[in-house]
């Protein structure tokens, strides 16, 4: 069920993505211009389809998923292992779009990269709370691209100084997501509890009125002959 919650909650409307894409499509281009090399071009076309691929996936995995629900309870580790790699498709592709190039001598080019990884944390915190195997993959996944931005970018001071921040960050919404999971998990258990007290007022409900057909029957046919003698006399 907690499963099948963080599936409801992803399922978000294409609006919704394309928002965010020409969001910081827009931005990107604002910030650094136009000045691309022609085959920094077509990198960035390969990885917003690979990203759009891997994201179509996505929604029509948990269309089908939310629709059967023996299927996730039967394949809990298949499914949630597919969710991490499409996951990791759908966010590498497009986290290496926004931090292109991934090396630079000027932390201002990756400034739009570390704000989408900052928005995509408080998010995730929310949303992915509810199944904590895939809430610590899809912030790890930020996470680990940033470390590895830092990496590439030692000799930058203020990626240092980002990577703790984005790291620190992480942690405090890991630890506000709690809160989230327990909710979840509470308003879980109220709607078995709520459905299986249906359950029961229905089959109760249902005795009920089986049992008073039967006396009904069973009092209406003696009842009809005792008033017929009764008719006679």
């Amino acid at each position: 069920d907690l499963l099948r919650l963080y599936i409801r909650n992803h399922n978000i409307d294409w609006w919704y993505y394309g928002i965010i894409f020409l969001s910081f499509v827009g931005a990107k281009l604002y910030l650094y211009g136009l000045n691309i090399p022609i085959k920094d071009i077509f990198i960035f076309v390969a990885l917003n389809i690979t990203s759009f691929i891997a994201l179509f996936m996505l929604r029509e995995d948990y269309r089908t998923w939310i629709k059967d629900k023996r299927a996730v309870r039967k394949k809990r580790g298949v499914i949630v292992f597919k969710i991490a790699l499409l996951r990791c498709m759908f966010l590498v592709p497009w986290l290496v779009f926004l931090f292109f190039p991934l090396e630079s001598e000027i932390f201002y080019l990756h400034l739009l990269g570390y704000c989408f990884i900052f928005c995509a944390i408080s998010v995730y915190a929310s949303v992915s709370s509810p199944y904590w195997p895939l809430l610590i993959i899809d912030i790890g996944i930020l996470v680990l691209f940033s470390l590895f931005m830092m990496l590439l970018n030692g000799d930058v001071a203020e990626a240092v100084y980002a990577q703790g921040i984005v790291c620190a960050f992480a942690v405090a919404c890991f630890f506000t997501s709690l809160r989230n999971n327990s909710a979840a998990k509470k308003f879980i258990t109220n709607e078995n509890a709520l459905k299986k007290a249906a359950q029961e007022a229905a089959e109760s409900s249902k005795a009920k009125a089986d049992f008073l057909a039967v006396m009904s029957h069973e009092i209406r046919t003696p009842m009809t002959g005792v008033m017929g003698m009764v008719d006679f006399l």
